[in-house]
């Protein structure tokens, strides 16, 4: 914390800030405002944030008009609330499925029938107790020296979530997009997460100096691992050309991340999928049993565990390995079909 800059919370105690609370809203000294589209509470105790609320009122008849105009009221770009975004992607995905919907090709059209009805109002209001619970809320500040990041992938969802050593979440994110296998899934999953990494990175400017990734994949890890021993080797080149190009944008940016700051340590490890956070973000409720989800005490506890893969970047990437970047990149080109256009995965 720069405490030059802290014109916002000169009131708040040291040892409160960094910490998860929930505010005291008959604090006559606390304060309010909005920050980067959320709410913002400062107080003595506390210097925390949270989702703004959206009006998740919904009546019959329900439509698909109307569900769109819910699911569209709760922003939530940093994902502190990933699990509802889930189910509400989850929910729309299902119904349009289903056949609602507006456009000539659906043949329910736009008004639920009694079941879907009643499953629609319980997931919007699951949701909208969630959100008025009395929830422990964000920090506004976190120790970024050590971060925990978590990737999966089911037939369902993508989702990874970052989390710092207190258990923080920092940024949760997935994509509800069908297709690919599981392996390849889980690729992606691994690709998503790097690229959500840099931009940590960048905005912590060296704060970070351990980063470890973590999936309960252990072919993706085996293969990651033998991309970093040898980007040419032929566990790799005999990959088909979807996950080979997943590979090589994992490979770039795994070794632009340690020139960027190349003191920081950054390791793969494989965690069961009971204590894999992430897991949580790829199955809706209906899939799986929220009061599962594990403790950061717990999963801290597992970290601790021998791993079944576990290795570092660093102990295998060189910053001389140019030219066996160029070799990869021009043998993904020659695999290319004609006019440089990929068969659809």
């Amino acid at each position: 914390i720069n405490e030059s800059k802290r014109a916002h919370n000169m009131t708040t105690h040291d040892y409160a800030i960094g910490l998860p609370r929930q505010p005291d809203m008959s604090d006559e000294t606390l304060q309010k405002a909005s920050w980067l589209g959320y709410r913002w509470f400062i107080g003595e105790e506390f210097d925390v944030f949270d989702v703004k609320l959206p009006d998740f009122t919904i009546t019959r008849p329900v439509t698909m008009t109307k569900l769109r105009s819910i699911v569209a009221r709760l922003y939530d770009p940093l994902g502190i609330v990933a699990e509802l975004t889930l189910e509400l992607r989850y929910l729309m995905r299902r119904l349009t499925k289903a056949g609602y919907g507006n456009a000539p090709s659906n043949a329910k059209g736009e008004i639920l029938n009694d079941d879907d009805a009643d499953a629609a109002i319980d997931t919007i209001t699951w949701c909208d107790n969630i959100l008025k619970s009395d929830r422990v809320w964000a920090p506004r500040y976190t120790p970024l020296d050590t971060i925990y990041a978590f990737a999966d992938a089911s037939e369902a969802s993508i989702g990874i979530d970052i989390r710092t050593i207190d258990g923080v979440r920092l940024v949760a994110r997935m994509t509800t997009v069908p297709g690919g296998s599981i392996p390849r899934r889980e690729l992606e999953s691994i690709r998503l997460l790097l690229v959500t990494l840099q931009d940590i990175l960048r905005a912590a400017r060296g704060s970070v100096h351990n980063c470890i990734i973590l999936g309960d994949s252990s072919i993706t890890l085996f293969r990651i691992k033998a991309l970093l021993r040898d980007p040419t080797c032929k566990k790799v080149v005999s990959l088909p050309r979807p996950e080979r190009r997943r590979l090589d944008q994992i490979y770039n940016m795994v070794r632009q991340m340690r020139i960027d700051d190349p003191h920081l340590t950054i390791s793969f490890c494989h965690i069961r999928s009971m204590y894999n956070l992430a897991d949580r973000l790829t199955r809706p409720r209906s899939l799986y049993d929220p009061s599962n989800t594990p403790t950061w005490t717990v999963v801290k506890n597992e970290l601790n565990e021998p791993s079944l893969v576990a290795f570092k970047v660093n102990e295998f990437l060189r910053f001389e390995d140019d030219e066996v970047i160029d070799t990869l990149s021009d043998s993904l080109s020659s695999d290319a079909s004609p006019m440089g256009v990929y068969p659809k995965e």
